[in-house]
């Protein structure tokens, strides 16, 4: 091996020992520093952990000292009134305590009146507290009346006398929670998984966590998570210590390179020496060189400078060049040994520069590795059949006191009972829309069902979205709602729901049979009422899932109180201006016209009250929380199929390629959009209850006309009209333009919002008949139902026209190309009128 390879690679190994060395000291310091961090934090843990356990032991030892208590004993000998006195002579004893109850054995009722409440949770505890001491329990939990409940049964002369029931303030604990540093570590309590309070960065709550620690005595455990990143006085010590490498590393090379030159120069002085002494024919002296190139040089200099020339005689010529011809060549020579060198040191300047490229990581080449690989394609699917397996239903739709009699609800409400209940399914929550009517049949559906042995949990007057939302804890429960939301004042539907979405036709089917054959199980059923703590879980479930940008200011509207209150504090939780919440005013004074949000007319209110108070939005909903209509900031109606279009442009960029539902009511507009961002809209004729044909996947978002909407992506698969609306403004205010900016450049077609006729639904099954078969006589494109009709008119535009139930009558719809053909279409449609029908076209 030569002195230069040599060199080289002395040189490349002190290069990569240093930056070993370095990294090395990086690593070990970083390991160090997150290892201690980590055991601070934990430590830090740990003290929680068993100051909440201290805390829960303080607590339970106080009841129990109060429960042994000799004059707490004697208290219950004694009149109802000194035992409530005793109670509040007891409150004021220790911090936190909220209510401390001395109760009687047998106590099995749950009690609202007093705060907090005695609920069902409570009743078990007391349950528990006869046969042991039950640890301390957090009930209603994420609710405003959440605390610790502590039961210890009372005895004298080992005989339970009562129970003393404590309600402590869930301070206690978590102000143990707020002693964590939030940088860098995130704890929470859980009871059976559900989150008592935390500390740190919530977003992280359904990760795995860094690890557990249970709290003793107590069902509750504290879950931390913990991050150490690298702090910026790490970084620069890593950033000095590589800079410091770099810098020894180029020292070095300056050495080296400063020593190849004195070794090359003194070569060359060697090499004028051995022409010097070649010249004067001087033999035996040795020459000192560092590369052996040289060496073979000397050897072939001193056979052409000294050559010993024989012409035959005795007489022996030798061949001396001058001294100054031997200067010249040997500089010419040392000229090309001069190339030469500089030609190897570039080459190994090359390889240094490939070798730290490599073991660096600093390699600038391009890489050719994958390209020849294939391109990523995005495959549009086909139209495909939606599969409905079994076929779902909204539920009984009926006229009150005629085919809802009472008969026929009790006996549905014992069928359906008894059907649930051999299910397995426990829970059965009820609630009624707006319309006094209803409750009636709301009664009579609950007592067939409390006549079965059910479980009812009644949450009155409130808005169906949250008796979707209650039928998701748990999971095996339904709900039934009663209302007549898009219906005559005199008719009613039952709708039941089973974990926010609908029922299979076959469990109505098996009801009707069960009627039939009066086959019903018999039982005593319980029936319970908290419409407060499901609207607070209802509204806090939202406010979790929807991030508003910026302040909003947004108007509601509705006949229904509860769908507007409802509304209203969804709306300020999550940080809106809530302007108006009125009822709305019946138009021409009509009290018995229903308001209806689809009605143009209907909504002229809440346009007047979004441009005076300079509103972001305004809302109406329907009676029900089902169906919505949208008024901008310049005070234009936004019908349902340009909201569907907002609504879609953002569900399809995280859903690019998905399904959209929607009924061909909607303008063509919404289909370019769909089709824009690479999703597929999927129609059905207009009046069907579309939510009936959900597909389970590849569909997370479906809308209609009636301005109902479902959101399977991160919400129940049912229409709510307050989770929609919540959601429309999350687009909104991630916008820098105001909603009526938003919604003009939106693309838009020419056409009709819906035009309606008063018409009885006979009279307008047979005039749809007649018009189905005139014009499937002509070129167009005809589809139909009983109810409904659709006509797609070459190169123009297409019609609309169905029955709705409410308000009774027909409904026309008109879209075209141009101004021009709308008219077009108008005037070929008049002349197909009856001049003798009851029928007053709108247009």
């Amino acid at each position: 091996m030569t002195l230069k390879k040599i060199i080289l690679m002395a040189y490349l190994a002190i290069s990569l020992l240093i930056i070993l060395l370095v990294s090395s000291i990086y690593l070990m310091t970083q390991n160090k520093i997150k290892n201690q961090r980590q055991q601070n934090i934990l430590s830090m843990i740990t003290v929680i952990a068993g100051s909440i356990s201290n805390e829960a032991q303080s607590l339970s030892q106080w009841v129990e000292a109060v429960a042994s208590d000799q004059a707490i004993i004697n208290t219950f000998k004694a009149e109802d009134n000194q035992r409530k006195q005793k109670a509040r002579e007891l409150k004021n004893q220790t911090s936190g305590l909220l209510r401390i109850r001395l109760l009687l054995p047998g106590t099995n009722q749950i009690d609202e009146s007093q705060t907090p409440h005695l609920g069902y949770a409570d009743l078990e505890l007391l349950q528990t507290a006869q046969s042991e001491n039950p640890p301390p329990v957090i009930v209603q939990m994420n609710l405003p009346q959440a605390h610790i409940a502590i039961a210890r049964a009372v005895y004298q002369n080992e005989k339970i006398v009562g129970t003393v029931l404590a309600s402590f303030s869930t301070d206690r604990i978590k102000k143990f929670i707020s002693t964590l540093p939030q940088q860098n570590s995130t704890i929470a309590l859980f009871q059976e998984n559900k989150k008592l309070a935390s500390r740190g960065d919530s977003s992280i709550l359904d990760t795995e966590p860094t690890g557990t620690l249970l709290i003793t005595g107590t069902p509750w455990e504290l879950r931390y998570w913990i991050r150490t990143p690298v702090d910026t006085n790490t970084l620069l010590y890593a950033a000095i210590a590589l800079i410091s490498s770099l810098v020894i590393l180029a020292a070095l090379s300056l050495w080296l390179l400063r020593k190849l030159n004195t070794w090359f120069e003194s070569d060359i002085s060697e090499l004028k020496k051995l022409a010097l002494d070649a010249a004067k024919g001087t033999k035996g002296v040795s020459y000192e060189l560092n590369f052996s190139m040289f060496s073979d040089l000397i050897k072939h200099t001193r056979l052409l400078n000294i050559r010993e020339i024989s012409d035959g005689s005795d007489t022996i010529e030798v061949e001396i060049t001058t001294e100054e011809e031997e200067e010249k060549r040997l500089a010419a020579r040392g000229d090309e040994l001069i190339r030469e060198l500089d030609q190897q040191f570039a080459k190994a300047d090359a390889m240094m520069s490939d070798l730290e490229d490599e073991y660096l990581g600093l390699s600038t080449k391009p890489d050719t590795k994958n390209n020849n690989a294939s391109e990523i394609e995005v495959l549009s699917s086909n139209t495909v059949d939606i599969p409905v397996t079994p076929p779902l239903t909204t539920g009984i739709y009926g006229i009150i006191d005629k085919d809802f009699s009472t008969e026929y609800l009790k006996n549905t409400g014992r069928a359906l009972g008894t059907e649930l209940l051999e299910a397995g399914m426990t829970k059965i929550v009820v609630g009624v829309g707006h319309s006094v009517p209803c409750n009636k049949v709301l009664q009579g559906i609950s007592s067939g069902l409390l006549t079965a042995g059910s479980k009812l949990l009644n949450l009155k007057r409130i808005a169906s979205p949250v008796v979707a939302f209650s039928t998701q804890f748990p999971k095996d429960s339904i709900g039934i709602v009663v209302s007549n939301s898009l219906l005559p004042p005199n008719s009613c539907k039952l709708k039941f729901l089973f974990s926010g979405g609908y029922v299979s036709a076959e469990l109505l089917e098996r009801v009707d049979k069960r009627i039939q054959s009066e086959s019903y199980i018999e039982g005593l059923g319980v029936s319970a009422s908290s419409d407060t703590d499901t609207e607070a879980d209802y509204i806090g479930a939202i406010v979790e899932d929807i991030h508003i940008h910026c302040n909003m200011k947004v108007a509601v509207i509705s006949s229904s109180n509860s769908v507007r209150n409802l509304a209203g504090s969804l709306f300020k939780a999550l940080g809106c201006d809530v302007v108006n919440m009125t009822e709305p005013v019946p138009v021409d004074n009509n009290e018995e016209q229903l308001f209806d949000h689809r009605n143009p007319s209907h909504l002229q209110q809440l346009c007047g009250i979004v441009t005076t108070e300079q509103v972001d939005l305004g809302i109406a909903y329907d009676t029900e929380g089902t169906g919505l209509a949208i008024i901008d900031s310049s005070g234009h109606i936004i019908w349902p199929d340009r909201v569907m279009m907002a609504l879609t442009t953002d569900i399809l960029q995280t859903f690019p390629g998905a399904d959209i539902l929607f009924d061909n009511d909607g303008f063509s507009a919404l289909a370019k959009t769909v089709t824009r961002f690479s999703g597929k809209l999927l129609t059905h004729l207009a009046g069907e209850d579309v939510f009936t044909h959900l597909a389970p996947d590849n569909m997370p978002l479906a809308g209609n006309m009636d301005g109902q909407f479902v959101f399977a992506d991160r919400w129940l698969r049912y229409p709510d009209a307050l989770y929609a609306s919540a959601r429309l403004l999350e687009i909104l205010s991630a916008q820098d333009l105001s909603s009526s900016e938003f919604f003009s450049e939106l693309p838009d077609y020419v056409g009709t919002q819906p035009l309606f006729s008063a018409i009885s639904e006979n009279e307008a099954i047979s005039l749809l008949a007649k018009w189905d078969q005139k014009l499937k006589q002509s070129s167009n494109t005809v589809t139909s139902t009983q109810h409904s009709l659709r006509v797609e008119v070459t190169k123009i535009g297409w019609i609309i026209v169905r029955y709705d139930k409410n308000p009774g009558g027909m409904v026309f719809r008109f879209q075209a190309n141009s101004k021009e053909g709308l008219q077009t279409l108008m005037k070929s449609f008049k002349k197909l009128a009856p001049k003798n029908s009851a029928l007053q076209l709108p247009f």
